[in-house]
């Protein structure tokens, strides 16, 4: 495998028939100007030559064959990811969107805001039997799968920071029965921030999969 990774078989090839055809090509051209007589032995210097002709035409077939074969895989891929894509452009349009208006509800958040946050954000990081293919969409799919990753880090950080405001940050301890100041939760903000940043340019990545 290392091996394979460090030689480019397709440059080897090709150079091969190059250098194949040259001697060819200059064997027979120094034949007809005369530097090179074949007298009796000339069936055995055509069939060399041929021989030489006959390495380069193997190499070039299955060469040429093969990148074709690439191309069409290339466009089969391209197609499948496409169809992906269509699919799930709504649920990326929908969860931007979704970050979006939770940004812009936590800027002056309090007790309810936090919760309408909350369930909000639920609805927004799930997706269909489709969000399963994300990684058929190379780049876009990268995008929306890290975008989706600090929503649901971000949910977790509001679950906390609303669990922290109904209990105004102080709980029972039931074997003391005393009360027990909670560590204040950490802000969701950058992560919520961060997740809308990947949810646009995801969007703005899969509606370039049809450009």
């Amino acid at each position: 495998m290392e091996l394979k990774s460090r030689i480019n078989w397709k440059t080897v090839s090709i150079y091969t028939s190059l250098i194949a055809t040259g001697f060819a090509a200059a064997f027979v051209l120094l034949a007809f100007t005369g530097q090179v007589r074949f007298g009796k032995d000339a069936p055995a210097w055509v069939q060399a030559v041929g021989g030489v002709v006959g390495i380069a035409v193997a190499i070039a077939i299955p060469l040429t064959t093969s990148r074709r074969d690439e191309r069409r895989k290339e466009q089969a891929d391209a197609a499948k990811a496409r169809t992906f894509a269509l699919h799930l452009m709504p649920q990326a349009d929908r969860l931007h969107s979704r970050l979006r208006s939770v940004n812009l509800l936590m800027m002056d958040a309090d007790e309810d805001d936090t919760a309408g946050a909350l369930d909000m954000l639920k609805s927004a990081t799930k997706l269909d039997a489709w969000g399963y293919q994300l990684h058929e969409l190379g780049r876009a799919g990268d995008l929306l799968q890290m975008s989706i990753a600090a929503a649901v880090e971000a949910l977790t950080l509001l679950d906390d920071q609303d669990f922290y405001n109904r209990y105004n940050g102080q709980i029972f301890d039931e074997e003391t029965g005393e009360l027990v100041e909670l560590e204040v939760p950490k802000p969701a903000t950058p992560q919520l921030l961060r997740a809308e940043t990947l949810a646009e340019k995801s969007v703005v990545a899969l509606r370039a999969l049809f450009h």
